[in-house]
């Protein structure tokens, strides 16, 4: 007995599954194969023949020529393109003639068939969303049907076109590509992170413009009907029945859902083929309220045969509680619900909070008690710098100077006619400024508070000139905030403070700006840290000849703004209880050196020291397999007692492989040795060495930053706004991954496959 279908029959038709695997495209392979078969054209953009018959000759020089991408594999924005910007041809333009007869091609019938293109450079005819949608693995993916004609090579027997063109409508896999596009549209919105739905989108779908908004999927359903490009389409809304038009915002949910499930299929699958990888989780609160936790997985892969790191957003999830506890209970539930296996956790990365770092109620105590114990913790190395100067910035003077500094980038931001009168200054000086105009001052990131401190420092001078402009042009209030400022700015105590933290920063900038990076590995993060210090204690020595450097910068500048070298008020009282004498007597230089340089140089290093002394902890066993760091001192019995669980093969055959892991770089020179995990496991055969294999990954997988994290909050803005308060946590995490996820392709075909498998009785409006 024939199985009933549904009132869109061959939508419902199922079709044999085929290769789902996402693949990542080179849309640069696309342009290139497109490049190397442009004509060549004359001044008056006429296509130079090239000796060939007539046909092979007549190419357009439009790149969406739909005959351009024959042979080639579209990406999504090309796609797009193609739907909505296909070239075609005008009424009067000249068809060429069948060969061995007199017709050609008509115009007519572009009008009459909705998915229907010509190509001028293959002088033939396509329909572009079967070319687009339809899959070309076969006829066993395509219900039997093969592709052919109109699909896979160009139609050109004009005597029966309208016979055959009539046939191809009525095609299983035509009226599949259909959907298909249908679903590319929804793709689109989500890619794009748009708005789907609207104020009023659950009633039937007009062609005319509503009066209130019914959302951008709607919106461009609609653009695609007016375009006049898409018959098909036009029919199916205006005679559908109300229970199976498939606009309805349930059916967007699950194809969201699918959509972005075949993007998280992938990252799981690589994530349990590595067998190692750590979780790195960070909180906010959104646009209503509700705390959203962004969870990320860290974990190493291949890719052209080499090792690499990659940082995966996996899902939002609502905290409704922040005890590590109920934290972790979370972490673990979402895991589980991906398909992830938890066994392989292996490190884990968050702020420095004491919900997330404590050692018997925090998140990462809760972590290895309820899920794995081995899962070592990593305070995000970003945090930890930025912690460490905030905390070398309290010394008086220092603190005082950032306090004007974010007063005078609050003042001037604050008007955007103040911020163009900064632009014209620097843009007329005659100084060759790179840049125009003040950074805002970020409380929290120290390398956004790095990049506004230099930029200050850079634009000094013309800042002046503004605030006097202000003080003497402003109106009463602006008047009187410009000289309050100008007179904090132009003072030894501000300009020698900020010439000091400029002089610091432009070396700690460097390891900030690094710690922003995915692929970098905790042992390179120390060792930059390492070599910061180095530097700084270098300059702790010889502080008397680099103050001095300083010092002169800060009396040129005072010179130039007319700005009195001397001691403060407060120093001169003291200087004059003291006996008379010269002996007692200090100059300028050396009470700053030692009042402002030296305390503030000193707090830096014992700041970057003591916040990087737990990171130097946790990989301090670890990085002792790193042929550089390898010694002769026996390590293995630390190692193995930690992760006895995870070595099957005994203790004795641990330490064998690590004595034999040893002689294998014994003779190998210092300059050739690897210095990081990555390189090592290029370099380590997990068929000789697999102990020491699984130790590289999970040294390479430690966390060092909360970033990936943090900068899905910036998508999270973007999806849930005030337009948008009321997003579910499925939806906004669906959007999330495939706005986030752009570099992964969505098999259409695998969506609407899944999609037609779903048992469901809904009145779809």
């Amino acid at each position: 007995m024939k199985k009933r279908q549904t009132s869109l029959p061959d939508f419902v038709t199922k079709k044999p599954k085929g290769n789902s695997t996402l693949k990542e495209e080179n849309p640069a392979q696309v342009i290139d194969g497109l490049m190397a078969d442009k004509p060549e054209v004359d001044d008056q953009g006429e296509v130079i023949s090239s000796g060939d018959d007539t046909r092979s000759s007549r190419r357009t020089i439009g790149m969406l020529d739909i005959g351009n991408f024959v042979g080639s594999h579209p990406n999504d924005h090309t796609c797009l393109d193609i739907l909505l910007s296909v070239w075609v041809p005008d009424s009067a333009f000249d068809f060429l003639v069948e060969e061995g007869g007199n017709r050609k091609f008509q115009f007519a019938w572009l009008q009459q068939f909705s998915g229907l293109s010509y190509s001028a450079h293959l002088d033939g005819a396509f329909c572009r969303y079967c070319f687009l949608f339809a899959k070309k693995s076969g006829a066993s993916t395509t219900g039997g049907q093969p592709l052919g004609k109109l699909v896979a090579d160009p139609y050109r027997k004009w005597k029966n076109a309208l016979e055959n063109f009539r046939k191809h409508e009525k095609l299983d896999y035509h009226l599949t590509s259909l959907l298909d596009a249908d679903c590319f549209t929804l793709l689109v919105c989500g890619r794009q992170g748009l708005a789907l739905r609207g104020h009023q989108d659950s009633r039937k779908l007009s062609l005319d413009q509503p009066e209130e908004n019914d959302g951008n999927f709607r919106a461009l359903l609609r653009m695609r009907i007016e375009s006049g490009d898409d018959t098909t389409l036009r029919n199916h809304v205006t005679t559908c029945p109300k229970n199976a038009s498939y606009l309805n915002p349930e059916i967007q949910y699950e194809l969201l859902d699918l959509s972005s499930r075949q993007i998280q299929d992938v990252i799981v699958k690589e994530i349990n083929s590595s067998k190692c990888f750590s979780v790195i989780a960070d909180e906010t609160t959104d646009v209503a309220g509700i705390s959203q936790m962004a969870l990320c997985a860290r974990y190493v892969t291949k890719l052209e045969n080499r090792h690499v790191i990659k940082e995966s957003f996996l899902t939002f999830a609502a905290v409704e509680s922040g005890t590590g506890e109920a934290i972790a209970i979370k972490m673990k539930n979402e895991l589980e619900r991906l398909g992830i296996e938890s066994k392989y956790l292996h490190g884990q990365g968050y702020d420095g909070c004491s919900a997330m770092k404590g050692n018997v109620k925090g998140v990462q105590a809760k972590v290895k008690e309820r899920i794995n114990p081995n899962a070592l913790y990593v305070h995000c190395s970003s945090h930890s710098l930025n912690l460490a100067l905030t905390d070398a910035c309290k010394i008086k003077d220092i603190r005082n100077t950032f306090q004007s500094l974010n007063e005078v980038f609050k003042f001037v931001r604050s008007s955007a006619k103040w911020s163009s009168i900064l632009a014209k200054i620097s843009g007329e000086s005659q100084t060759n400024f790179n840049h125009t105009t003040l950074l805002s001052f970020c409380e929290t990131r120290f390398v956004e508070r790095h990049s506004s401190v230099l930029r200050f420092v850079e634009l000094y001078d013309c800042i002046i000139d503004v605030l006097e402009i202000l003080e003497n042009e402003g109106d009463a209030n602006t008047s009187n905030k410009a000289h309050q400022l100008l007179v904090c700015i132009t003072n030894i105590r501000f300009v020698l403070p900020m010439c000091v933290i400029e002089k610091i920063f432009s070396i700690t900038i460097s390891l900030s700006r690094q710690l922003q990076s995915p692929d970098l590995d905790l042992l390179a993060c120390l060792e930059m840290a390492e070599n910061i210090l180095l530097l700084l204690t270098d300059m702790q020595q010889n502080a008397a000849q680099e103050f001095s450097k300083i010092f002169k910068v800060v009396s040129a500048t005072c010179a130039k703004q007319c700005v009195s070298v001397d001691l403060p008020r407060s120093a001169k009282l003291d200087f004059r209880k003291c006996a008379a004498g010269s002996e007692n007597l200090i100059d300028a230089e050396s009470f700053y050196r030692s009042t402002i340089f030296e305390p503030f140089l000193e707090s830096v290093i014992e700041s970057v020291t003591l916040r990087y002394r737990d990171h130097k902890n946790v990989i301090s066993r670890l990085q002792r397999v790193i042929p550089i760091y390898l010694g002769e001192a026996n390590f293995g019995n630390e190692l193995y007692d930690f992760y006895q669980d995870q070595v099957p093969d005994g203790e004795e055959v641990f330490n064998s492989e690590l004595q034999l892991w040893k002689a294998k770089w014994n003779s190998v020179e210092v300059r050739q040795k690897p210095r990081n995990a990555l390189e090592t496991l290029d370099q380590c055969d997990p068929m000789f060495f697999p102990n020491v294999n699984f130790l590289l990954r999970v040294l390479a997988t430690l966390p060092v930053t909360t970033c990936s994290s943090e900068r899905s909050f910036s998508t999270l803005r973007q999806l849930k706004n005030y337009l948008r308060n009321t997003t579910g946590e499925d939806r906004l995490t669906s959007l999330g991954v495939l706005y986030i996820h752009r570099n992964y392709t969505v098999d259409v075909n695998l969506v609407i496959e899944q999609f037609v498998t779903i048992k469901r009785r809904w009145m779809l409006s």
